[in-house]
């Protein structure tokens, strides 16, 4: 998480910057908490889409076995080879389900059109291991506490309630690790909800950030 971090620390003085408006989404998310927890003079605002904090995952797992069994690929992925095999069975089926699929996928017909889907294999036909090895790396690294208890930046968490995958409950935990922090449900959205209602996802972000 250090190294990942330091990329966007490294990005934002490198374009001239002080502070940014930080924009994330998934594993994105996941990476622009920790950077707003630790350099919190770097972050204007905070926008995260169904990503809920470190804190916010190990809170709801330890208190509902529901998150902890939709949780079953991270584990799974902690095996060696066995998950990149399954990852490129049926041209990639795994990874458009998870897109597409009825489970996973995006509520709305045509989100992802079919070229969009060919373009994100092709591009994991190269870099299966790299993307599994996100969450091999998170089981196997122990991050290093945070000097403080709170991300002390205004927040917004833009939340779609379909996310078959991360239960929005975490939204909630990771609002409360927040000293100002507002929350933007989607009902029925799915995780990708960005690319499924991204009118709404716009109008929420536009809104957040002519505040003062």
């Amino acid at each position: 998480m250090n190294l990942l971090t330091g990329d966007i620390k490294e990005l934002i003085s490198e374009l001239g910057y002080e502070k940014c408006f930080l924009v994330a989404h998934d594993w994105g998310g996941g990476v622009a908490w920790d950077f707003t927890w630790r350099n919190p003079n770097l972050v204007e605002k905070l926008i995260v889409m169904n990503t809920g904090n470190s804190k916010s995952y190990g809170k709801h797992m330890k208190a509902a076995t529901s998150q902890f069994k939709k949780s079953w690929y991270m584990f799974f992925f902690q095996l060696p080879l066995i998950p990149e095999l399954f990852f490129s069975l049926c041209d990639y089926q795994f990874l458009e389900d998870a897109y597409t699929g009825p489970h996973w996928g995006t509520k709305k017909q045509g989100v992802f059109p079919e070229e969009e889907i060919e373009c994100y294999k092709y591009v994991h036909s190269g870099g299966v291991t790299a993307a599994i090895n996100w969450y091999r790396a998170s089981f196997r690294y122990t991050a290093t506490p945070y000097e403080n208890e709170k991300v002390t930046v205004p927040t917004l968490i833009i939340w779609g309630t379909g996310d078959m995958a991360i239960e929005q409950e975490i939204a909630t935990y990771s609002a409360d690790c927040c000293d100002t922090c507002e929350i933007k449900y989607i009902e029925g959205c799915s995780h990708w909800v960005q690319q499924e209602e991204p009118e709404k996802v716009i109008a929420y972000m536009r809104e957040f950030l002519a505040k003062r």
